[in-house]
């Protein structure tokens, strides 16, 4: 399967991918961004990145308002990531699954009342069920109007409620774990008051 990524760019250099997973190479590629990447993890006989372009080069900036404002493209053969949205993006398509591994004892689990195992992986937390409650409203076509997902909060969190959906999609405290401590992470759901 070959999946085609356009976004910021892609960090060949991360173990996602196949590279060496280091700050230092990540530096050191970045130093000579626009010049050709290192065959070894991008390109043809690399072991996922086979191939892309920088269409507008890292000082592209199309805000008017910005003080780094620089309309003018200037591509360049080497795609590497310069903002990081697109490595996510590209890792949540075809990643090794490289991802941080958060470890609790159960007893820490149990006070939470769940039986979540004691190791997992935090892949994403860009699942699009962390909208903003009013979403939907008004912007799907009359025929799905009766099924337009309402978002309604209690003691116990926040939910999108979907007519014929018969359990509600919590919105999961791992979904909202962005800027959060490792001891504050909880499986339970949130309300948006209790998000950063």
């Amino acid at each position: 399967m070959k999946v085609a990524i356009i976004d910021t760019g892609i960090d060949w250099t991360h173990a996602n991918f196949g590279g060496p997973g280091t700050a230092a190479a990540y530096t050191a590629a970045h130093a000579v961004e626009t010049r050709p990447a290192d065959p070894r993890y991008f390109g043809p006989n690399a072991p996922r990145i086979k191939g892309g372009i920088d269409l507008v080069g890292d000082s592209y900036n199309a805000d008017p308002n910005s003080e780094a404002y620089q309309p003018i493209p200037h591509p360049d053969p080497n795609p590497l990531d310069c903002n990081g949205h697109g490595s996510h993006v590209a890792g949540t398509a075809a990643g090794s699954g490289v991802g941080l591994c958060l470890t609790k004892q159960p007893a820490e689990f149990a006070k939470e009342g769940t039986t979540m195992p004691r190791e997992y992986q935090v892949i994403s937390t860009d699942d699009h069920i962390i909208e903003p409650p009013g979403l939907f409203d008004g912007r799907l076509p009359k025929e799905f109007a009766d099924r337009t997902p309402e978002m309604r909060e209690d003691e116990s969190g926040a939910a999108w409620h979907i007519p014929g959906v018969e359990k509600p999609i919590e919105m999961s405290g791992l979904g909202t774990a962005a800027g959060q401590k490792e001891e504050e992470f909880s499986p339970k759901s949130k309300t948006f008051d209790a998000m950063r």
